[in-house]
């Protein structure tokens, strides 16, 4: 492949998505850039309920905080997806469009430059290539939880989509970058290269292309037009600070020089931390289990219906004025997929915009060693209050 229009930096979902659509709607050469990563068992990327199992794997980057002194003092598994995909390739892959109230804030950090409805209409076109589907089964536990809050106020329980296809999970790669007849001239400009990101190349003060790390060694790919930064909340950000791009005081640490400065940089980061509430179900009900009978594959293999459909966060929904998104699964949130005797149900609770906001550090100016992540969840007091009527 020649010198590329566009160097798309992380095959998250983003970037996957846009190196789609510069190839196929403007005819632009792409390279998209990933981490390359060894494959975990096909059965956990083919099982919905399995995705549990690609954590801390050789696809997940396995990122860990600092301690948080609003629980005490805790460090948290971080994960984030590695590999075509990014974070979608090793989640639950639930469709949960913005809300109207969403879609006008997003609008508004735009500076009404995309109004409300041009932003559902992109959405809705993702939704006609994603296709993301209904469930092809409900645990007790799901019916449940969906009756119970048939009749509470202020509410929008609901059954999630998935991005699955006939009850399997549906790997971004073949939906975003298909290998198809139809696909085989826009595909043809997307060339994906395997490769650790270091920095960006510049000239004076454009991007240009990137310094990368493969397995032959040190290299740097330029473009023709520019290079785009999709490598998500931890990963774009910490390309940025070993650039040159941040706060001086922070990039003197670590030998860096300041070509930009900008103190935002690996700033105002913000997670939903989710606590679960978790009951025991009545002795008649039976557990839900990663390995079943025969029956049950049988059934999911051939109809792609059955408790393997299952991505255990079934459902859930929106509440107290949409402040709280709560998640169901039919486990023991704590310790599935260990092996029990009983049925169990969690609520995961989560706030939708917490306030608390976090940052993110460099360790070191080397690419191969982890950022420091502050995630400060609950610093917030208005958050803590939040999520305990979230529980209550």
């Amino acid at each position: 492949m020649n010198q590329p229009d566009y160097i798309v930096v992380g095959a998250g979902s983003a970037g996957c998505i846009l190196a789609r659509r510069l190839a196929q709607e403007f005819g632009a050469v792409v390279i998209i850039v990933e981490a390359p990563c060894k494959a975990a068992p096909q059965i956990d990327h083919l099982r919905p309920a399995r995705w549990l199992r690609l954590l801390k794997s050789s696809e997940d980057w396995d990122f860990t905080t600092s301690a948080n002194p609003s629980l005490a003092n805790r460090s948290l598994h971080w994960p984030r997806g590695r590999g075509i995909g990014g974070s979608s390739r090793i989640n639950s892959m639930i469709w949960f469009p913005p809300t109207a109230s969403d879609l006008e804030q997003l609008s508004t950090s735009t500076q009404n430059r995309w109004s409300a409805q041009r932003i559902r209409n992109a959405i809705h076109s993702l939704e006609q290539i994603l296709q993301p589907e209904k469930p092809r089964w409900l645990s007790h536990t799901g019916k449940s939880f969906l009756k119970a809050t048939e009749t509470l106020s202020d509410c929008s329980p609901m059954t999630y989509r998935r991005l699955n296809h006939k009850g399997c999970r549906r790997s971004l790669e073949e939906v975003m970058l298909p290998r198809d007849e139809r696909s085989a001239t826009w595909r043809s400009n997307i060339q994906v290269v395997r490769g650790i990101v270091d920095q960006v190349c510049w000239n004076n003060q454009h991007a240009e292309g990137i310094q990368i790390l493969t397995a032959k060694g040190t290299n740097q790919v330029m473009s023709k037009y520019g290079v785009i930064l999709a490598a998500g909340s931890i990963g774009t950000p910490s390309i940025l600070m070993r650039s040159g791009v941040g706060s001086p005081d922070d990039l003197d640490q670590h030998g860096i020089s300041t070509r930009f400065n900008n103190s935002w940089v690996g700033r105002n980061l913000r997670d939903h931390l989710l606590m679960p509430v978790i009951y025991q179900c009545e002795k008649s009900l039976k557990p839900f289990s990663y390995d079943p009978d025969p029956r049950v594959v049988a059934q999911w293999q051939v109809m792609g219906t059955g408790p393997l459909s299952s991505n255990l966060a079934e459902c859930g929904g929106l509440f107290l004025n949409d402040t709280i998104q709560l998640h169901v699964t039919p486990t023991h949130y704590l310790t599935f997929p260990k092996s029990t005797n009983s049925a169990w149900m969690s609520i995961g609770v989560n706030l939708t915009q917490p306030r608390s906001q976090g940052s993110l550090q460099l360790s070191s100016a080397n690419p191969m060693d982890p950022p420091k992540i502050d995630a400060d969840y609950l610093h917030c007091e208005e958050d803590l209050e939040q999520m305990i009527r979230g529980f209550e």
